[in-house]
């Protein structure tokens, strides 16, 4: 006979509670800001995805590749280059989507 316990804490601190409350009442009174908010969530949880992914493709092809002629393969060069693209391209995003967000919550304080 097995027995398998888990304790989950479930403390509530006041900033947390307060950004809930806002998260609500902006939901009701703003809609289109609280949407675009969980919007912006969404892609920066979905660049980071990318940016995990394309780091563990590199990982694992640097890993797997002959050492000797790794300045030779130009499908992995072509590999990086194009990683280093989208890794700005994310990175803009992700500055803009910062700017944005902190435009949100000012509106959302107001």
């Amino acid at each position: 006979m097995f027995v398998k316990l888990s304790i989950v804490n479930f403390k509530i601190t006041d900033i947390g509670l307060e950004d809930q409350m806002k998260s609500q009442i902006v939901f009701i009174e703003k809609y289109d800001l609280e949407s675009e908010k969980s919007r912006l969530i969404e892609i920066t949880a979905s660049n980071e995805k990318a940016l995990l992914k394309y780091e563990n493709e590199i990982l694992d092809d640097l890993r797997t590749s002959d050492p000797i002629k790794i300045l030779e393969d130009d499908e992995m060069i072509n590999k990086l280059a194009n990683t280093k693209d989208e890794s700005n391209r994310i990175k803009t995003d992700n500055e803009i989507t910062k700017k944005r967000d902190q435009e949100i919550e000012l509106e959302r304080n107001i």
